[in-house]
């Protein structure tokens, strides 16, 4: 491979590396400086194909879908990668719906797993700010839909408090964008119907400002249950889980994947 910073002219590479000192890090340099892209597995060998081989480490990815879909489940599953590589892994449990019992079905280990327990979304934001600071592994927010703006906390529910949660995500992202470096964070969005007569019935919760800072949009829909005995009426010991990659700036977009997940086991790859 060429050495491209050979080609550069010496009055640029010269002002490179006063920016760099000026700053006390690498903040400019050529394309190939970046070659490498450190991603995390997220348990399932054919989403990770699809992915570009996994979610990329110091990037947003959301994980978005009706309930039951399995997002919670693909997080769990991340998680339970990122504990393999001994990095530290944090849970918003924005819902307050986390169970420790059922995330261990997925290998988590739930000793080792930092909760947060916030409904706020400014007190949220400020947190998972400071915490980026010790560069933890992943942190999960769960969910975007149960955020609560302080502004929309202080006021009766009769008046009107539109577009709170989308400024707050709007300001809330780009100053975590800015200080994240080497942590995944994953944000958990639920998709809602519109009242939209032409163009699209659905959206998610938050405005659009997630959806231009994320890297990858991952939509997850629930398949087919599967039960016991192969019949409807059986017991229900697993479900189908789709996947659609609706964005990736990382790798090739629009990557399509399905696979079985049974509770107990763990996943069936198709």
């Amino acid at each position: 491979m060429t050495d491209t910073k050979t080609q550069l002219p010496p009055s640029l590479k010269k002002v490179m590396l006063e920016i760099n000192k000026k700053y006390q890090k690498n903040i400019i340099g050529t394309g190939t400086d970046n070659l490498v892209m450190e991603r995390i597995s997220t348990g399932i060998q054919g989403l990770d194909k699809i992915l570009g081989g996994g979610f990329m480490c110091g990037r947003m990815v959301e994980l978005f879908g009706l309930p039951a879909a399995g997002k919670s489940i693909t997080s769990l599953l991340t998680i339970k990668q990122v504990q393999d590589k001994g990095l530290d892994c944090i849970y918003i449990d924005v819902e307050k719906s986390f169970d420790a019992e059922f995330a261990k079905l997925f290998g988590v280990n739930v000793d080792k797993l930092i909760i947060v327990n916030l409904s706020i979304g400014e007190e949220i934001v400020d947190t998972v700010a400071k915490l980026l600071s010790s560069q933890p592994g992943v942190i999960v927010i769960d969910s975007v839909a149960a955020m609560l703006p302080k502004e929309e906390m202080d006021k009766s529910a009769e008046e009107n408090t539109m577009a709170l949660k989308a400024r707050l995500m709007s300001r809330g992202l780009s100053k975590l964008n800015a200080l994240n470096k080497k942590t995944l964070i994953i944000w958990i969005n639920q998709m809602r119907s519109t009242l939209a007569m032409f163009g699209a019935k659905t959206t998610t919760t938050g405005g659009r400002a997630l959806g231009h800072y994320v890297s990858i949009k991952l939509e997850v829909r629930q398949g087919e249950k599967i039960t016991a005995d192969g019949k409807k009426t059986g017991e229900v010991i697993g479900q189908a889980m789709l996947y659609h990659c609706v964005k990736n700036k990382t790798a090739q977009p629009f990557g399509k994947y399905s696979c079985k997940f049974i509770y107990n086991k763990g996943v069936e790859e198709v």
